[in-house]
């Protein structure tokens, strides 16, 4: 059976994995989904459940993004490409991750 660490090291991996190359994941419009449920299971592994809601809560209403950031992006930049969308969802979504200390460096 796996330890709490070498799971979690799997996530990382994942996470790492999705900013990477993320249409092996899910459609733009449903990475965060994808994101959302891989830094949950994290925050199961190291009882980090509260914090994560508290950031990635804190990281909505800081763009008052309650569809979540592709949307709310594409919702302020009609005409912008998926790409776009993501790059700067991605951005935000990396603080997430530091905020949980996930290692983003391989």
């Amino acid at each position: 059976m796996r330890t709490p660490d070498e799971i979690a090291a799997e996530l990382a991996d994942t996470i790492r994995h999705i900013y990477a190359r993320p249409s092996m994941y899910a459609r733009p419009d449903n990475i965060e989904s994808t994101l959302w449920n891989f830094h949950w299971a994290w925050a199961i592994v190291y009882e980090t459940e509260q914090l994560f809601r508290d950031t990635h809560i804190a990281k909505l209403r800081e763009f008052d993004a309650a569809s979540g950031l592709v949307s709310r992006f594409k919702g302020d930049n009609p005409d912008a490409s998926d790409d776009d969308a993501q790059t700067f969802a991605f951005q935000h979504w990396r603080e997430i991750s530091a905020a949980m200390n996930v290692p983003l460096d391989s």
